[in-house]
């Protein structure tokens, strides 16, 4: 009764397994397919993205060059409307207003001048040596910032007005025909000597009447005289004798001829010094003096 207990007899049956490590997910193709299209959107919008940032910076960088060469014309464009200078020493052959338009119509003639880089000065000046005979330099000033040019110009000196019978001309000091004279015009003529051209020639604005030495010897006969205080009533060229200047002085009946080719200095000399004899003699010639030759 108090014996040592039976063993119990165990029982036949499954054994519970140790590990409680779970079971591995069992596969889906649902699962799995919409794992694969959520990561295919998402390489799809980085793509996406991708391309609208190099079109931005595209854009950035177009907009960039668009400025700067909007820039760059904007500084390299020169105006048709020049700022023309002229010299106010000396004789205004024209008024400031004709000369800016002749200068901007020289700048409208050709399509370069619009561009720094392209901008023709010798075409200009050519231009302008055709519509300006009494040019007698230009200079070009091209501003770095600015747009509009500034032309300035030369002109030569007048040197005396050419009378013929047909009209009268400004000469210049190198015996350039320049411009002729209205007479209506309120323009105020140059101190200059006037010369009558008694052969009547016909001459055009832009010839060479003279030589320049004539008009270097027309001056400074009248300076001669001048320095002795001898009024000049006439200077004329006569017909058929281009180097030969007849000159009336105030206050005589004659005429005294001189040789534009000789040296005028003597000249005048032997004319003021027959002058002198004259007047101490009271002779009075009946024709003229010839002041080529002394003593005569």
């Amino acid at each position: 009764m108090f014996g040592r207990g039976k063993k119990q007899t165990e029982v036949p049956g499954r054994r519970q397994s140790v590990s409680s490590k779970p079971l591995p997910e069992s596969f889906s193709y649902y699962r799995s397919t919409r794992r694969n299209q959520t990561l295919g959107d998402v390489r799809r919008q980085e793509i996406v993205s991708a391309q609208r940032h190099d079109v931005f910076k595209l854009l950035k960088l177009g907009v960039i060059v668009l400025v700067a060469v909007v820039a760059l014309g904007k500084i390299l464009y020169v105006t048709r409307s020049a700022k023309v200078d002229v010299p106010s020493a000396g004789y205004a052959y024209r008024d400031i207003s004709e000369y800016t338009k002749i200068v901007n119509d020289g700048l409208k003639q050709n399509y370069w001048h619009g561009n720094k880089l392209t901008f023709n000065d010798a075409t200009l000046k050519e231009y302008l040596a055709s519509k300006l005979p009494e040019l007698e330099s230009v200079d070009i000033i091209i501003p770095i910032i600015n747009n509009r040019p500034v032309i300035k110009l030369s002109v030569q000196k007048p040197g005396m007005v050419l009378a013929t019978g047909r009209a009268a001309y400004v000469v210049t000091d190198t015996g350039r025909i320049v411009m002729e004279l209205d007479t209506k015009s309120t323009k105020t003529q140059p101190t200059v000597p006037q010369v009558n051209d008694a052969a009547n020639t016909s001459y055009a604005p832009g010839d060479y009447g003279f030589a320049e030495g004539s008009v270097q010897f027309i001056n400074e006969l009248a300076h001669q005289f001048d320095a002795k205080n001898i009024g000049i009533v006439s200077m004329t060229i006569p017909a058929g004798a281009i180097e030969e200047l007849r000159v009336t002085p105030t206050g005589v009946g004659y005429s005294v001829r001189f040789d534009m080719t000789g040296d005028v200095v003597q000249q005048a000399g032997n004319y003021l010094a027959a002058r002198e004899y004259l007047k101490a003699n009271g002779l009075i010639p009946v024709d003229y003096v010839d002041a080529r030759v002394s003593g005569r």
